[in-house]
């Protein structure tokens, strides 16, 4: 589905301090590539000191109807919801009602070498548990209404990748397995402990755990998918209760910025909760974050992508500043905005993205077509990727590729950067894909 309305460069609601200064004016035309070539549709909204300073809404949150984004839009957070679940856990830790060094073998007797594995393994993705997602009956799984014991139990006799806390390996399963430990500890269901604790609390209005498929969610944006160059469709169903626990929350950008401003005192968390929340573990994790600097600037941050729906949390604590951006399109582009935003707010470069339209020449497709051999470090090793033609644009098996640069390109479906090589001769010899080497092999 293609509709010009989905082009709209919309603004809803700027705010005071940013919208009228050249800040304001730098981030709109930041994001107006993205925007107008279909490749995000969502709210855009940065804080400071707790403060919202800037917040924009652009395309449709139901393309069916012709009705824009707003910042009353309702997003799915996707995995955003595991800094919520982090939080609970340690919030019960407070309470005295468990411990982040407790065995899982206490709060579920039956788990597979769950003397083994502690709640700060599940928390840090440090359990060997494999990834719920990663199995082929999951597909099934997440279109019907489940409880957490039975999403627990597909997984909780299966073997484990490694010895717990030997390595990182990020599994949804983990926050499956600390939603179930919430419940049994709470007495309360994961969603209610939540709202009681946290989003009550913060004045959280719009967010809440979207566990029942039926029930309706007011200024609920919907979601859509990405199909060829600027294309879009509606997004497969799912039930989100699958995703209790690690990905099934959904909200708005401005109570994100709620989240963000309650985080920066005790009204939620001790200061002893939040050191181990933001204390690095392995792969630079930690609790329901990643924590990995940004232009040598320390930041908190996590991203979100399941079917309709990209987001991305960052927080910059030494600037008090966050950045929220929340999609309802399949593409992933909101890391690379949200990291963009900042570098515009911190005055710091950062390469600006062109999404070209339009086809490429019969003999540019002659050049860029052909084999492409990945190394084992590759996500799938020594994979041969071929590039093609379809339509006057280059596609491999992963989609269309959209034109950024002479010879950079970027893969739609991943939001991954495609960038050829040539030789002195002009040659093409090879690509990078995300900084990872292929040779050209035909």
């Amino acid at each position: 589905m293609r509709l010009i309305n989905f082009l709209l460069f919309q603004l809803v609601g700027m705010g005071p301090l940013l919208a009228q200064g050249s800040i304001g004016q730098s981030i709109d035309q930041l994001l107006k590539p993205y925007v107008s070539s279909n490749n995000f549709s969502g709210t855009v909204c940065i804080s400071r000191s707790g403060k919202v300073i800037y917040e924009k809404s652009f395309g449709m949150a139901a393309a069916e109807w012709n009705i824009l984004n707003s910042n009353n839009a309702v997003y799915h957070l996707a995995s955003v919801s595991k800094p919520f679940t982090a939080t609970a856990i340690l919030l019960l830790e407070q309470q005295g009602k468990l411990s982040t060094a407790d065995p899982v073998s206490k709060y579920l007797p039956a788990f597979n070498r769950g003397s083994e594995i502690t709640i700060h393994h599940l928390l840090c993705h440090t359990s060997g548990i494999p990834n719920i997602n990663d199995f082929p009956e999951y597909n099934l799984l997440s279109l019907t209404a489940v409880s957490l014991d039975s999403i627990v139990k597909v997984f909780q006799n299966r073997p484990l990748q490694f010895e717990p806390g030997s390595k990182f390996s990020y599994s949804n399963s983990n926050y499956n397995v600390l939603a179930l430990i919430i419940e049994k500890t709470s007495g309360m269901k994961y969603g209610d402990f939540l709202k009681k604790n946290i989003f009550d609390k913060l004045d959280m209005k719009s967010t809440i755990h979207h566990g029942d498929v039926q029930m309706i969610i007011a200024n609920m944006a919907s979601g859509y998918a990405p199909v060829g160059q600027k294309d879009f469709k509606r997004s497969p169903y799912l039930d989100w209760s699958s995703k209790t626990g690690n990905g099934s929350l959904c909200s708005t950008a401005g109570d994100l910025a709620k989240f963000d401003r309650g985080l920066m005192d005790e009204t939620v968390l001790t200061a002893a909760s939040k050191k181990k929340m933001f204390s690095p573990n392995l792969s630079d994790v930690g609790y329901g974050w990643y924590l990995r600097k940004h232009n040598n600037r320390s930041r908190s941050y996590m991203t979100g992508r399941s079917p309709g729906f990209c987001s991305y949390f960052a927080r910059y604590p030494d600037e008090q500043v966050s950045v929220i951006v929340l999609s309802n399109l399949y593409v992933s582009s909101t890391k690379e905005i949200g990291e963009s935003v900042a570098s515009i707010l911190h005055n710091e470069s950062f390469s600006k993205r062109k999404l070209e339209d339009g086809t490429i020449s019969a003999d540019e497709g002659n050049q860029f077509k052909g084999i492409y051999q990945f190394g084992d470090d590759f996500f799938r090793p020594d994979l041969k990727m071929e590039i093609t033609v379809v339509d006057g644009h280059l596609a491999c098996s992963f989609g269309e590729l959209i034109r950024d640069t002479k010879d950079g390109f970027v893969l739609r479906s991943f939001w991954s950067s495609i960038a050829f090589e040539r030789d002195a001769s002009q040659k093409i010899t090879g690509l990078t894909f995300d900084g990872m080497k292929a040779r050209r092999v035909n």
